[in-house]
């Protein structure tokens, strides 16, 4: 009987020991700071905004009157980023567009099978659920391929000019 209070004893004193060792004030009350901090930022970034169509027309005709070549040197020399760098960055984000564009085929096909294959409605929802994702991996390509049209080309050009010189 002894023994238990003992070690219950001996327990209880390291469950304070380790309480007060967690529990010290200025921990929590800085950790309490940067939740409330992440909920904030969380708050204002999910905050919908409305669209400036003045925006949207900068942003496919171009926002820089030089085509954004002063703009790409500024921000690659804050970076310091040399040519060899650059190379390989959009070497890579060329190799994810096209991995995206590869999955995008196959939820093409994937898609087209299921709407085609006679499984009734289901198989026609599967399959239109499927091609959502097919324009999502679209979406996806597009957008680093247009990241690595902006570092081949070493300016940070609108989407119009992307356009006009990738497929036009």
């Amino acid at each position: 009987m002894s023994n238990d209070r003992t070690r219950r004893g001996i327990l209880n004193r390291v469950r304070t020991y380790g309480v007060s060792r967690i529990r010290d004030e200025r921990l929590m009350s800085k950790s309490r700071k940067n939740i409330s901090g992440a909920i904030s930022a969380i708050g204002e970034a999910v905050k919908p905004v409305a669209a400036d169509p003045q925006d949207i027309r900068k942003g496919l005709a171009g926002r820089y009157a030089d085509g954004g070549v002063g703009r790409f040197r500024e921000e690659m020399g804050r970076r310091n980023l040399n040519g060899r760098q650059l190379d390989r960055i959009a070497a890579g984000h060329l190799r994810i567009a096209m991995i995206f564009l590869a999955a995008a085929s196959g939820s093409f096909a994937l898609a087209a099978w299921w709407m085609l294959s006679g499984h009734g409605l289901n198989g026609f929802l599967y399959g239109l659920a499927i091609f959502i994702a097919v324009l999502v991996f679209v979406a996806l390509s597009l957008r680093h391929d247009y990241s690595a049209w902006q570092i081949r080309e070493r300016r940070f050009g609108g989407f119009r000019d992307y356009v006009q010189g990738r497929f036009g």
